[in-house]
C-alpha cells in the first residue's frame, strides 16, 4: 500500500492568504504540514512559511513531533510571528504519527479526530504546548486549517472526496470564503 495525497489552498482574500501546506516524500513515508499563520498579530504568512520551510529541509523523519514543534515555537518567537499547525509522518503502511497546536485539525472522515486533545492557545511563537498523536489509517484522513473546520457543516464534509469539494463545503452562498482554507486529503491506495 501507499499513502496518496491531494492538496489545495484557497484564500478568502486573494493575495493575502496565510495558510500553507508542505509535503515531503522520503522513502516509505511522507511528511505533511498544514499551517495557519496568525493574521491578527502580524507576520502570520512569514510564520507559516517558516514552519513549512523547516519541514521541507528535514532530511529524516522526526522521532518526536512535539519537540519539533517546540523548536519552531522558539524560532517564531524570535521572528515575531505566530501560527497554528498540524505536522505528521504518514507511512505507506498507514501509520500516522504527529503533533498539533492551535486550530488546524486532522480527522479521519467518519472516524477519529487525531487532534481533539490539542491546545488552541498559545500558538507557535507564543509558548505553544504541542500535543502528539498516533493513529492507524483506516479511511480518508483530512488535515485542514480552521477555515474548513469552522465553516463547513460536518454532514457535508462526510460526502466530499476531494480538497476542492471539501473547500466548497465551507463557501458562503455567494461563493466567497470567510477564512483561508488549506486542505490535505490522505488515502491509502494499492501499489501498481
Amino acid at each position: 500500500m501507499r499513502v496518496v495525497l491531494s492538496t489545495r489552498i484557497e484564500e478568502a482574500r486573494p493575495g493575502r492568504g496565510e495558510d500553507r501546506i508542505a509535503t515531503v516524500r522520503r522513502g516509505d513515508y511522507t511528511l505533511v504540514a498544514v499551517v495557519d499563520g496568525a493574521g491578527g498579530v502580524g507576520r502570520g504568512a512569514m510564520a507559516a512559511d517558516a514552519v513549512c520551510r523547516a519541514l521541507a529541509h528535514r532530511e529524516t523523519e522526526p522521532t518526536d513531533w512535539c519537540a519539533w514543534l517546540r523548536e519552531r515555537d522558539r524560532e517564531l518567537a524570535l521572528l515575531g510571528g505566530m501560527a497554528a499547525a498540524v505536522v505528521m509522518s504518514l507511512r505507506d503502511d498507514g501509520s500516522v504519527v504527529g503533533a498539533s497546536v492551535g486550530d488546524c485539525e486532522a480527522r479521519e472522515l467518519g472516524g477519529r479526530d487525531l487532534t481533539e486533545q490539542q491546545h488552541r492557545k498559545p500558538l507557535l511563537g507564543d509558548g505553544a504546548m504541542p500535543i502528539g498523536f498516533k493513529h492507524q489509517l483506516s479511511g480518508t484522513l483530512v488535515i485542514a486549517s480552521d477555515g474548513l473546520w469552522k465553516y463547513a457543516p460536518a454532514v457535508r464534509l462526510a460526502e466530499a472526496a476531494t480538497p476542492a469539494a471539501l473547500i466548497d463545503c465551507a463557501r458562503l452562498p455567494s461563493g466567497a470564503l470567510q477564512d483561508d482554507v488549506a486542505v490535505v486529503v490522505c488515502d491509502r491506495a494499492p501499489e501498481a
